[in-house]
């Protein structure tokens, strides 16, 4: 990873290391506020305000790499990504729904459950 003013960091997933200024300051920072971390990040699914500091915490593996790609280039550029692919499923299928409002789209909700699992 590069962090900021040139500095050169890298970080191995496999045994959760992050090496340069800015990620084990990150990591710091996390290790400073654990148990507000723990009890106020990471509770939904997607969390889309705010920065998904949890991805920061020991039990993560201090996942800098996460982190910085969950800020959405709000805390940095990624310049430079390896990502493992994974095969998907060959049966998926999309359905696409439009509705002439959003208040009779949010009435269609209770039923559209069955009609996405219906093969």
């Amino acid at each position: 990873m590069l962090f900021g003013n040139g500095e050169i960091g890298s970080f191995d997933a496999r045994v959760g290391g992050a090496q340069g200024r800015t990620a084990v300051r990150l990591l710091e920072l996390a290790e400073e506020n654990l148990g507000h971390i723990r009890t106020r990040f990471g509770q939904f699914a997607r969390q889309v305000s705010g920065y998904s500091l949890e991805h920061l915490l020991p039990e993560n593996r201090g996942r800098v790499e996460r982190f910085m790609a969950g800020s959405e280039g709000t805390l940095g550029t990624i310049l430079e990504a390896t990502v493992n692919l994974v095969q998907d499923d060959p049966g998926r299928r999309l359905m696409v729904l439009g509705f002439p409002s959003v208040a009779e789209a949010a009435d269609a909700v209770p039923h559209i459950p069955p009609l996405a699992t219906a093969a």
